[in-house]
């Protein structure tokens, strides 16, 4: 990094980490296949700011093209391995498996003073805790497999987690955490042409005009939230303003229920759980984010 930047290349094999792997400005970690580079992370922590991999005040730093693998020895997490397995299940959104309490660590994180940074074509299995912290802005998750998270209980665990601006999340698929959460300022992100077995969950105090559009959105029978969602109001602030849902494909809790999934028609979460049609036209070009064919 102070070199002016660069490619660090990883080989095929296993790289062990017990301490959090502190990214650079401008220094892309890349390996030479995900299925073959596989960063294994014993990192310990006992709460969501712990992380296997952090971005803090950098830019243009990426991560491509590995597999990041959080390693509990004896101690399974509590899922399910298919969609229409049975009715909600308390247990699977719970903390502290196996009575383990300092394995509340996220995969990847990115601070609020990050921008303009990364992580596309990689396996982010196992986390801990979040399997995605996204803070800063300008930033990219793309083309990435997410799937399962030991602490997904109360108390904000086990999310894809976005409280920047201006951030993509795009062509990923996202399975077996607790939200793909958006709040906390939040705004002008675009999630786009994802596949989430998880609900989008307008959890906190986001700041509106985020786009959620053209994702395949599947609930598990034995996942408790609505398709789109918020928090509760009890313990949460109200979602913010002209959020905008639009031509997702959905399935609520495999009743085959299209909930906010009409084509062609946009919907606005207003107030807690409350998601209507805003009886707006749509767009000419059918898309509030135009992207190049090629």
């Amino acid at each position: 990094s102070s070199g002016g930047g660069g490619v660090i290349l990883l080989t095929a094999g296993t790289y062990p980490i017990s301490t959090t792997l502190n990214m650079k400005s401008n220094v892309v970690l890349r390996g030479v296949s995900k299925d073959e580079v596989i960063i294994e992370s014993t990192v310990k922590g006992t709460d969501s700011n712990a992380y296997s991999i952090y971005f803090d005040g950098v830019s243009g730093a990426g991560i491509e093209n590995i597999t990041h693998f959080y390693r509990v020895d004896g101690c399974d997490i509590i899922d399910k391995e298919t969609l229409n397995n049975g009715d909600y299940d308390r247990q699977i959104y719970s903390n502290d498996p196996c009575g383990i309490t300092n394995i509340v660590v996220g995969a990847i994180g990115m601070s609020k003073t990050t921008s303009n940074s990364w992580v596309d074509n990689c396996n982010i299995l196992e986390s801990g805790s979040h399997a995605i912290r996204l803070r800063g802005n300008n930033c990219t998750v793309s083309r990435s497999y997410i799937d399962r998270s030991y602490n997904k209980g109360p108390g904000g665990r086990g999310y894809f987690d976005i409280t920047g601006n201006y951030n993509l999340v795009v062509g990923n698929t996202v399975k077996r955490i607790r939200h793909l959460a958006i709040q906390l300022g939040a705004r002008y992100n675009v999630v786009y042409n994802n596949l989430l077995w998880v609900d989008v969950n307008f959890h906190d105090d986001d700041a509106g005009e985020n786009l959620i559009e053209k994702n395949t959105i599947t609930t598990p029978s034995w996942h408790g939230w609505d398709i789109i969602a918020t928090g509760a109001a009890d313990y949460h602030r109200p979602p913010g303003v002209n959020n905008i849902i639009f031509n997702n494909t959905t399935n609520h809790r495999q009743t085959g229920e299209s909930l906010y999934g009409i084509e062609g028609k946009i919907y606005t979460v207003l107030g807690f759980s409350k998601v209507e049609d805003t009886g707006k036209s749509a767009p000419s070009c059918i898309t509030f984010f135009p992207m190049s064919a090629n």
